[in-house]
């Protein structure tokens, strides 16, 4: 072999070496390449040293790591990824979005990683049962290799996966970081969703809609209830809350606080489960929504058509209720694209209301006339149609091009 091939060789073994430590977590600090000028012998020793250091100070940088946690100290996360720690995810807990990871490592590169990661140790979380996944989403349990160098993220999902693009990208990978992690301690008898809930409404103040979330994915075992009707009226739909709630109650009793305290107390109220009656009945105004706005998103997302919805329901006797709901539904699905955009170019949602009111009058008129019915029944039926049609012409989102290069980096 050549000079020159045997010093490709040994350089490939150098930077072979150097991604096998970053994909652990980080370069070595203080290690260094062989200077371009050396033999081909002393660039192939340098490689080898270089590939022990990695192994031997990984070992003694693992024992440090752990008495540093244990004791309460934070850790470098850079130097945690060295040491062959692993992050573990929480089953129940936000999905993570990855154009707030870009976000984040927009971030880190401005100002650096402002608020330090809290884990808790993995195995203590498998053994009270709770179902944790690493990155690639496979289930940890007790049995899984190195279960010990694992810890489950309670805040600071989308802070991790910043830092693996941080250590993915050629433009960052050498720039010094410094991001920190500590253990947290769960007060007994505290639920876990609970306290992540508490830190971040206390600590970081998240929107409604995080702590909405994690209630829905921590009463999951509850099945279907009106609480993750609401949640899927919002997330698919783009309701408002208070939008999605009124669909599925008939009532403007929207309050933070309710959803607030059944994930800091960990008890789903009454009013949160809901009756089969009430989702049964929201499913079908829900539908009907969606039809009438087929092409006219923007009124999804006010509660103009079930304000106007619960105004004509409750102006009826209970004797009245089930017919007047059947022709609300009729109404609301054959709902014409004029009436649509009148209501759009009303100014406040009240105005928006009166168009839709205005209609359902005139629908009450028209359809005792002979013939009429069924004339709205072919809309409605051609509007549901046409609804599904576009439903199943949707293609999936794209995923992330970050994505395969966090989950390599955090594997």
């Amino acid at each position: 072999m050549s000079t020159e091939n045997l010093c490709s060789v040994t350089e490939q073994a150098t930077v072979q070496a150097m991604v096998e430590s970053i994909n652990n977590g980080m370069t070595p600090q203080g290690s260094t390449t062989p200077d371009s000028n050396c033999s081909a012998k002393e660039k192939e020793q340098s490689a080898q040293l270089l590939a022990n250091s990695v192994q031997i100070d990984g070992e003694a940088l693992k024992a440090k790591l752990l008495i540093k946690l244990s004791n309460g100290e934070k850790v470098g996360v850079f130097d945690f990824h060295r040491a062959g720690g692993k992050f573990a995810y929480l089953d129940k807990n936000r999905l993570i979005d990855m154009k707030h990871v870009e976000f984040l490592f927009g971030s880190f590169k401005r100002v650096g990683m402002l608020n330090d990661i809290k884990v808790v140790a993995a195995r203590k979380l498998i053994e009270k049962g709770h179902i944790l996944k690493d990155r690639a989403g496979n289930i940890l349990t007790l049995a899984t290799p190195n279960i010990d160098m694992y810890y489950c993220i309670l805040d600071g999902q989308h802070k991790v996966d910043a830092l693996a693009l941080w250590l993915a990208s050629e433009e960052t990978r050498n720039i010094p970081l410094d991001a920190r992690m500590e253990l947290v301690n769960i007060p007994k008898d505290v639920p876990i969703g609970a306290f992540i809930g508490e830190y971040n409404l206390a600590c970081k103040k998240w929107n409604h809609r995080d702590t909405e979330t994690l209630l829905v994915q921590t009463f999951e075992k509850e099945g279907r209830t009106v609480l993750s009707s609401i949640e899927k009226c919002v997330n698919e739909d783009k309701m408002t809350q208070r939008a999605a709630w009124k669909i599925y109650k008939m009532i403007d009793g929207y309050r933070k606080q309710k959803f607030e305290d059944a994930l800091f107390y960990n008890k789903l109220s009454d009013e949160l489960r809901g009756t089969d009656a009430e989702i049964e009945r929201g499913d079908r105004i829900r539908r009907a929504i969606q039809v009438a706005c087929r092409n006219e998103v923007r009124m999804k997302r006010n509660s103009a058509i079930i304000d106007a919805v619960i105004a004509a329901y409750n102006a009826v006797s209970d004797v009245q209720k089930a017919e007047t709901m059947d022709q609300l539904m009729l109404f609301i699905t054959s709902l014409s694209k004029q009436t649509l955009l009148a209501a759009i170019k009303a100014d406040s949602v009240s105005q928006k209301t009166e168009v839709i009111t205005q209609a359902w009058k005139n629908f009450q008129k028209e359809i005792k006339k002979d013939g009429k019915k069924e004339e709205y029944e072919a809309l409605a039926l051609n509007a549901e149609e046409e609804y599904d049609r576009m439903v199943s012409s949707v293609a999936s989102p794209k995923k992330s091009s970050n994505l395969d290069k966090i989950k390599k980096i955090l594997s």
